[in-house]
């Protein structure tokens, strides 16, 4: 039987807590939005970098190439803010909003990923 390669597990909390403060970020916890997408999207999480709280990709499940990345910056790494929003792409460009604008990025990443103003809700 071949023998199967060795990973090392890598310990990333202390590094994520000295970029995010969990202290200074708890109330953002407490607000934070649930989405809900047209059953014609998928999410799927994933790692954050670079101080950003929140990553995930919304794509459509027919054609997964059409795909919005999506993070929650809290901490300014990221941008010249903190506490927004950014969907890459919206309208061909990243487009930014402010953390209790997140009812308007949902809908522009339904818009943008199933087309025209009447895309279902």
């Amino acid at each position: 039987m071949p023998k199967l390669p060795q990973f090392q597990a890598v310990d990333l909390s202390e590094a994520v807590e000295r970029i995010i403060d969990p202290k200074k970020t708890q109330h953002l916890t407490d607000s934070v939005a649930y989405f809900s997408f047209p059953t014609e999207l998928e999410i799927a999480p994933v790692f954050p970098f670079f101080g950003c709280l929140v990553r995930f990709y919304v794509r459509v499940r027919s054609n997964p190439s059409k795909c919005v990345s999506v993070y929650f910056d809290t901490v300014g790494t990221l941008g010249c803010a903190t506490n927004y929003w950014e969907a890459f792409p919206i309208a061909d460009d990243a487009k930014r909003y402010l953390a209790d604008e997140w009812e308007q990025m949902q809908a522009d990443i339904v818009k943008e990923l199933l087309g025209g103003e009447d895309a279902k809700e």
